[in-house]
């Protein structure tokens, strides 16, 4: 969703101890992701307050890249994310 409204692309590593699946898209109110250009200082102020915090990568380019091999432009994402629905309806 970020990429998508910023059109600025990402590389991820994700955590390898959960399923893929559960890591890219699980929700609840304990997850967020945070661009900064101090991703240290903010890591190091959340494990002050006993926040636990990771990087999760780097933003910049015009592709996503998830790991160590599964890239897709964002050209590619905002034409499936805006023909869904007009494909799911026929139009």
């Amino acid at each position: 969703e970020m990429a998508l409204s910023s059109r600025i692309g990402a590389t991820v590593a994700p955590n390898t101890s959960l399923p893929l699946h559960a890591w890219a898209f699980g929700e609840d109110q304990a997850r967020y992701v945070v661009a900064t250009n101090a991703p240290d200082t903010v890591i190091e102020r959340l494990t002050a307050a006993d926040i636990p915090a990771t990087s999760l990568g780097k933003t910049g380019g015009t592709t996503l890249t998830v790991g160590s091999g599964m890239t897709i432009s964002l050209d590619s994402v905002a034409e499936a994310h805006e023909g869904f629905f007009p494909t799911l309806m026929g139009e």
